[in-house]
């Protein structure tokens, strides 16, 4: 029973990330589907923030991405 409360609750709380980087895009005028797009939402989003192209190769590595998303949120 908690599995089930835990991924339905993570699964909200990535639905509800998607829906604002949707928002975020459709605002920058870029196309809000590619939000769903689960590569080319990060190459998307750091042009967004101006970050060097590099940050979105480092994005990719596991674990590394984790702190690459935490500055890309600053």
């Amino acid at each position: 029973m908690a599995d089930i409360l835990f991924f339905s609750v993570l699964g909200l709380l990535i639905l509800t990330f998607h829906i604002g980087l949707y928002k975020l895009f459709e605002i920058a005028g870029k196309p809000g589907i590619c939000a769903f797009i689960p590569v080319y939402n990060w190459k998307v989003w750091n042009e967004l923030t101006g970050r060097p192209k590099w940050f979105y190769l480092t994005g990719l590595i596991p674990v590394v991405n984790v702190f690459i998303f935490v500055v890309m949120l600053s």
